[in-house]
């Protein structure tokens, strides 16, 4: 699906005056682009012009945004265990901060109980 490239361009209504080509600008695809990828969308007339049936891009864009949803709901539950994972870092670090600022104190207490001459 990446490899396909949109382009614009206009019908050469001179040299085909015949088709009775439209006179303004086009939106679409390079058939000889698509042709290598999804064959089954180019057709090549008797004369051997190629042209793109673009009723045939609607599965293959319907493959590819259930493919790119997969892929948003994968990063989507990473992210999730990610946030979690930092949560869970936090209170831990949070935990042993207050655990440390217990410990301080209950040093100071013994510092000044033994006046200043802590025992081992």
């Amino acid at each position: 699906m990446l490899k396909l490239r949109g382009v614009t361009y206009y019908w050469r209504r001179a040299e085909f005056p015949a088709k009775q080509f439209e006179a303004r600008r086009q939106l679409g695809f390079i058939a000889q682009e698509i042709e290598p990828f999804y064959p089954e969308m180019v057709s090549t007339d008797a004369d051997g012009y190629k042209s793109v049936d673009y009723s045939r891009l609607t599965p293959v864009l319907v493959e590819a945004l259930k493919e790119q949803q997969q892929q948003i709901e994968a990063l989507k539950a990473r992210a999730a265990s990610a946030e979690a994972k930092a949560t869970s870092a936090e209170t831990k670090a949070a935990q042993a901060t207050a655990t440390l600022d217990t410990f301080e104190a209950r040093l100071r207490r013994l510092e000044a109980a033994t006046g200043g001459q802590a025992q081992r």
